[in-house]
């Protein structure tokens, strides 16, 4: 008997290897090639055929084999699945040649002129002119990519319902957007008020009333300047684990999409990560984008190497991005601006001000776009939208800022991400008081979550911290945290 139950053992560990292995093998191909893109380097071999055999009848043969042996626990089986659903994702997106974010050296034409996409964003003297016919090109390319999102979306859906256990966690969007619509609106008067009184303390006369100039802040450029951004954000991220990653598991490239995110790469986690940030840089808003890629980054770079590939090559975790929002919002407390980053008083204040602006409209901006998959709103509709969104009137060109070139399953954790970073944050800061960035007990709590990749839900992680993960505290807890953040006398 012990010798059949010994042979039986083998014969379940032999359908589990060979799904990891298909698993890694897409996966890795997959970067690679994506690696190669960003380099301007001949691709190598497509991962359509490791893609394609993810997504056979094999994978799915594999995986019922171990449910119906009762082999794989239900984490792991929605992980495996969530692979297959990408796969399939991909398969179609490939075959209807789906369109994808633009690249930088993408050229189009604007008043006779022929110009680089990234020369024309970075051209900030000439961006009313030029907003408008740009974002509407994007925003035609970002609504015929969505009819082929919501059919793989469909697609997806079916596979992950094969779940024995399907996951339930979901996002209040609207329930979130009303609780800081009051935030959000005070966030922007705030901050455009803030850069006004920089204008006139250097002698300039004019003052920033638009949502383009609070969003893009050029007079906050040199606190953070480009070239000195990732070695001071790591330092300054040093006490919690940040510095000794980057560049040791965690290597920087740089992306060639027109967005201002990053970019993460599993080329082999947690040994092999790659963070690409944009080659588009827009000051404070590029500075926060990279210190989100940090999290994200070190989440996956910390990853035990003991876990499954099915949670290791998880690009849709759901901690990492949770992560990467809990980093982001460092970049709003005074604390950490004078103390880590170094800042003066006055600097610390206005910076304060805007990035809370903008790490407010930014959450607010992906839960909307996230509400708009499956749908084609017209054009009134999306200026409404991002109105409210943003708490001021859109600027030329910002329907485009409202259609999402991610992956559903990406943009989904992003959402839940910004709804429970305030909540995370609250709960170490009740645990390690207001500078709890600085302490290595912190460290160890991020890492712990870290370590258990895709097996962790960011809802579960924050329960386990004392913290309340349900949609309606949540947005309650978001709502005063941006107050407390817009108050004059803010604390942590």
């Amino acid at each position: 008997m012990a010798r059949e139950a010994l042979f039986a053992m083998v014969a379940l560990m032999v359908p589990l290897a060979r799904l990891r292995h298909l698993v890694i093998a897409w996966r890795r191909a997959a970067a690679q090639a994506e690696r190669a893109r960003w380099a301007g380097e001949d691709a190598p071999p497509s991962s359509s055929r490791e893609r394609a055999a993810l997504g056979t009848g094999e994978a799915r043969e594999l995986l019922a084999t171990l449910v119906e042996a009762g082999a794989i626990e239900p984490a792991d089986e929605r992980a495996f699945l969530t692979h297959l659903a990408d796969a399939a994702r991909e398969e179609l997106a490939a075959r209807r040649r789906a369109g994808s974010a633009p690249r930088v050296d993408e050229r189009l034409v604007i008043d006779g002129e022929t110009r680089s996409l990234l020369e024309l964003v970075s051209d900030e003297a000439r961006w009313p002119a030029r907003l408008g016919p740009l974002g509407a090109a994007i925003e035609a390319r970002a609504r015929a990519a969505a009819e082929v999102s919501g059919e793989a979306d469909l697609l997806a859906s079916g596979i992950l319902a094969r779940a024995t256990r399907p996951e339930a966690a979901s996002v209040d969007v609207e329930g979130w957007l009303e609780a800081t619509d009051d935030a959000a609106r005070e966030a922007y008067a705030r901050a455009s008020h803030a850069l006004g009184l920089r204008a006139r303390g250097r002698g300039t006369s004019s003052s920033p009333t638009t949502p383009l100039a609070v969003l893009r802040a050029s007079s906050l450029d040199r606190l953070l300047r480009e070239r000195d951004r990732v070695p001071l954000l790591a330092r300054a991220l040093g006490p919690i684990g940040f510095d000794a990653m980057v560049g040791a598991r965690l290597g920087l490239a740089r992306h060639d999409e027109l967005r201002v995110g990053a970019r993460i790469l599993l080329l082999d986690p947690p040994r092999r990560v790659l963070l690409g940030l944009s080659r588009l840089d827009l000051g404070l808003a590029s500075s926060l984008a990279t210190i989100e890629g940090l999290g994200r980054g070190l989440a996956f770079a910390r990853s035990s190497p003991a876990l499954g590939a099915e949670h290791r090559f998880a690009p849709f975790a759901s901690c990492p991005p949770l992560i990467g929002a809990l980093t982001t919002l460092f970049m709003t407390s005074p604390t950490f601006l004078r103390a880590s980053l170094g800042l003066e008083a006055s600097e610390a204040r206005t910076l304060r001000a805007v990035a809370s602006y903008l790490v407010l409209a930014g959450a607010r901006l992906t839960l909307a776009r996230l509400a708009l998959r499956g749908q084609a709103p017209g054009d009134e509709a999306l200026d409404a939208l991002g109105a409210r969104a943003l708490g001021a009137e859109p600027f030329p060109g910002a329907r485009s800022s409202l259609l999402s070139f991610d992956p559903t399953p990406h943009l989904a954790r992003l959402a839940r991400a910004a709804t429970l970073a305030p909540t995370l944050y609250l709960a170490l800061r009740d645990r390690y008081d207001e500078d709890f960035f600085r302490n290595p007990r912190t460290a160890a709590v991020i890492d712990g979550a870290a370590a258990r990749g895709a097996s962790l839900g960011a809802e579960a992680w924050i329960e386990e911290l004392g913290g309340e993960s349900e949609p309606a505290p949540s947005a309650r807890v978001a709502s005063a945290f941006y107050r407390e953040r817009l108050a004059d006398r803010a604390v942590a």
